[in-house]
């Protein structure tokens, strides 16, 4: 008998929550994992089963299947649950105060010393977690009036030419062909469609339809939210020469994108693996930023100094707000061309640029050059 069952948790859920429980554990990835961990963890009494039954609406109505969002989410919780099993073992989780929350991430700060965002993940986690069961009447919201820790909006990063350059270089001296090949494909699948780490970890062949010179990416973003995003011209070709390889991997599975370290049914790249790849080349390349956020940041600011109107990069993004679209064209090189120009320093300063005619400097009132 393991441990989850002689807790008696499996004698809490429903039938259809324990098959539910069983898909999720199945799905692997950072949600799967996740939730093991709260399965190896103290609890207190019934607030692990109201997890899981949490757990799955995340995954089956929100559609956060196994993306890091979840898999952060729980973890929080898990936090949480331990942090009052220690440090309040006689209160009821299910009515616990505000101050008891505060107090919470209070020794996050304290004692572990998360930042700010991190803080912030798991007071949006507590707060979706205690809003789900007062919607459903399983007792009131415990986390009215709990204020996140403001996170600092950074601007977004993005490769320059010359660092892509350096970066495909690198790609080309891997040390196989098939090495190679899907990397090259996924570099040039990141930098054409803009997908997030957890969206190209989940690519599947059959996502993709090729029309000739042009293909179209089928992706599934947050929120169980589709997007199609086509696109043309090396990523083709890139494409194309790692299917062929990939067409000789042996797997259970359509995913794009495989491990090449195991030769028999390699699994998919996982969202981790994606990461690491982007940088591993940015590391040889000697290029200062790394990961794909990096490279999902140079396809938007790219698309906006094409001429592509903010609307619809908003779209191929794959963004619910456009004021998130907006942060990313901050860095493009067509809004570093909105600065206020020299001559006009200059006409507040009573100046002129340096070697300017002497005919010009007369005409400007500023008198003759002397040698």
């Amino acid at each position: 008998m393991t441990a989850v069952e002689q807790s008696g948790l499996l004698g809490e859920l429903s039938a259809s929550e324990a098959m539910e429980r069983d898909a999720i554990l199945g799905m692997g990835g950072r949600m799967a994992a996740s939730m093991r961990l709260a399965e190896a963890s103290t609890w207190p009494a019934g607030m692990l089963a109201e997890l899981w039954r949490w757990a799955c609406w995340l995954v089956m109505v929100r559609g956060y299947r196994g993306q890091t969002t979840a898999g952060n989410y729980a973890r929080a919780l898990i936090s949480l649950g331990g942090w009052l099993a220690a440090q309040m073992p006689s209160a009821d989780w299910r009515a616990i105060n505000l101050d008891a929350l505060e107090g919470w991430l209070k020794a996050m700060f304290i004692g572990r010393r998360h930042g700010k965002s991190h803080r912030s993940v798991a007071c949006s986690a507590v707060k979706s977690f205690y809003r789900w069961r007062s919607h459903r009447g399983r007792g009131r919201d415990c986390s009215l009036g709990l204020v996140a820790p403001r996170v600092d909006r950074q601007i977004p990063r993005r490769h320059s030419d010359r660092e892509l350059r350096a970066i495909f270089a690198v790609v080309e001296s891997g040390r196989t062909e098939s090495l190679r090949a899907r990397d090259r494909c996924m570099l040039l699948m990141l930098l054409t469609t803009g997908a997030r780490r957890e969206e190209a970890s989940r690519l599947r062949i059959s996502d993709i339809t090729l029309d000739g010179a042009i293909a179209v990416v089928k992706i599934d973003g947050k929120g169980a939210k589709q997007r199609t995003v086509a696109i043309e011209g090396p990523v083709i070709k890139a494409l194309l020469t790692w299917l062929e390889v990939r067409a000789t991997i042996a797997t259970n599975h359509d995913r794009l994108f495989v491990g090449l370290q195991q030769l028999d049914n390699p699994p998919a790249l996982s969202v981790g693996g994606v990461e690491r790849v982007t940088a591993r080349y940015a590391a040889r390349a000697k290029v200062r930023h790394s990961g794909v956020h990096v490279w999902r940041g140079t396809f938007a600011t790219q698309l906006y100094d094409d001429g592509t109107d903010i609307e619809r990069i908003r779209i191929v993004m794959g963004h619910e707000s456009i004021e998130t679209t907006r942060r990313y064209i901050a860095v493009s090189n067509r809004q570093r061309s909105v600065r206020l120009k020299p001559y006009r320093q200059h006409a507040a300063l009573g100046t002129a640029p340096e070697g300017l005619p002497r005919w010009a400097r007369q005409l400007e009132g500023l008198g003759d050059e002397t040698a």
